[in-house]
């Protein structure tokens, strides 16, 4: 037998080893540690949606409960309105337009409190 053959697969023999070894590491100690890391999330998601409710449930309590401005739950095309809309349905209180301008920044405070005095002083 010729030495160089032996040696070249030795060589190659010891570098699948260490190929081995490393997938061997990964699978018994990356898999598991993986595998506790997604049963915690899933343990803490189920846990954290408070007063008993668990995932789909709570969402769809959460939808059930959510106000609703101007919008028809869907399949409720029934309960539709034959007559249209009057001009006192669709007016907006003073009051709470200010309050909806003031929040979302259109506003200054200072502003706000003149035009709520203002229109305190309109309505006597």
């Amino acid at each position: 037998m010729n030495d160089g053959t032996n040696n070249e697969y030795l060589v190659e023999l010891v570098q699948d080893l260490s190929n081995m070894v490393w997938w061997i590491t990964v699978g018994f100690v990356m898999l598991p540690i993986m595998l506790l890391l997604l049963i915690l999330a899933i343990f803490l998601y189920f846990t954290s949606q408070g007063e008993g409710q668990h995932g789909a449930e709570s969402m769809v309590k959460n939808v059930e409960n959510a106000p609703t401005i101007g919008v028809r739950p869907p399949g409720d095309a029934s309960k539709a309105d034959s007559k249209p809309a009057t001009d006192k349905q669709q007016s907006i209180d003073p009051k709470d337009a200010l309050e909806l301008r003031y929040a979302r920044g259109e506003v200054t405070r200072e502003q706000y409190l003149d035009m709520q005095r203002e229109l305190k002083n309109a309505r006597l």
